[in-house]
């Protein structure tokens, strides 16, 4: 499926998802080169390196710290040439409210979709070459900065619109610094239904202002 990055992000946000959970599957875009138009897929979320021995370790690797990416054995070759887009109009963030958590359904404030940083990989049993390949991917964080201070100390790696081909397309450059230098977009937070907390809701009352839910 070969389209423009612009047109690949409007169709993976034309199918409205409310409460996406670990292990479920979900658009991303990548590209492999600057020869190539960017491609839409759906991948499961947590990564599954070559080596891991069951799609169950790719509940482990839901995320991966930006500042590790080229020393950690599995992520370091996703890094190198298997790098993605994630898609998103936001995320869910928790605050600690003595025993209770308190959701909050983190967007920018002018409602523009987010692009998250992400690697990708495919995976398949060793010695079943017959077999599909399962693909995964990881969401790639950073430090909190902004509103986020106070809920979490680390978060996603939003990309630019202007850095989206930098971290897409390798080229043997380093693209972390640019994109931690980037001026990030005003974010704003929003309390929401504690419906989030079970995967099995996906549906606009999960993102119901809390006062309404």
């Amino acid at each position: 499926m070969n389209e423009t990055l612009d047109s690949a992000t409007s169709e993976a946000l034309a199918k409205k998802r409310y409460n996406v959970a670990p292990t479920q599957e979900v658009p991303i875009v990548g590209q492999r080169d600057a020869e190539h138009a960017p491609k839409l897929g759906i991948f499961r979320w947590g990564l599954l390196p070559f080596w891991a021995k069951s799609p169950r370790d790719g509940a482990r690797m839901l995320n991966a710290r930006v500042e590790t990416l080229h020393s950690k054995n599995a992520y370091a070759k996703a890094f190198e040439t298997r790098r993605c887009l994630v898609p998103a109009d936001g995320w869910i963030e928790w605050e600690r409210d003595g025993k209770a958590k308190k959701p909050f359904h983190v967007r920018r404030t002018d409602g523009v979709p987010l692009l998250f940083a992400g690697l990708w990989s495919r995976w398949r049993p060793k010695g079943s070459e017959s077999e599909d390949w399962l693909h995964t991917f990881t969401v790639v964080t950073r430090d909190s900065t902004g509103p986020l201070t106070d809920l979490h100390p680390r978060m996603p790696l939003v990309v630019d619109a202007a850095d989206r081909e930098r971290w897409l397309i390798p080229t043997g450059d380093d693209p972390r610094p640019s994109l931690l230098a980037a001026e990030l977009p005003e974010l704003e937070l929003h309390a929401v239904s504690q419906r989030v907390n079970d995967a099995r809701n996906d549906d606009p009352a999960c993102l119901a202002p809390a006062e309404e839910a």
